[in-house]
């Protein structure tokens, strides 16, 4: 009995750590994407959809998620953007339409964007 319940717990926590997270979110304002996620979504999304205004400091935010590997910004604009919380800080200036220069460099899952 102890050896099916140990086996049963095995497979379950095996089938969790494969599981696909999805989150879907509409931002209102560029640079809000932090905001929208708690720190236990950070690490565990998978698979995220956003719409709204993103902007150079969103792309950061999406760069820290450590699981993220599908990435939908089909409906997004991306707006330009100078200021702090760069994606890369000897770039100054970010522009409208572009998705940051170095966006990705800290993120080695994704496969689709």
């Amino acid at each position: 009995m102890k050896k099916t319940i140990l086996t049963f717990f095995c497979f379950y926590f095996a089938a969790l750590s494969f599981a696909q997270v999805y989150k879907t979110i509409n931002l209102t304002a560029p640079g809000t994407l932090s905001m929208f996620l708690n720190a236990t979504e950070q690490s565990t999304i998978t698979n995220l959809t956003v719409t709204g205004e993103i902007d150079a400091r969103d792309f950061v935010t999406m760069d820290k998620m450590p699981l993220l590997q599908v990435l939908d910004i089909r409906d997004c604009i991306i707006i330009a953007y100078s200021g702090l919380g760069r994606t890369y800080d000897s770039f100054p200036n970010y522009l409208a339409n572009e998705i940051p220069l170095h966006a990705f460099d800290g993120n080695w899952h994704i496969t689709s964007i």
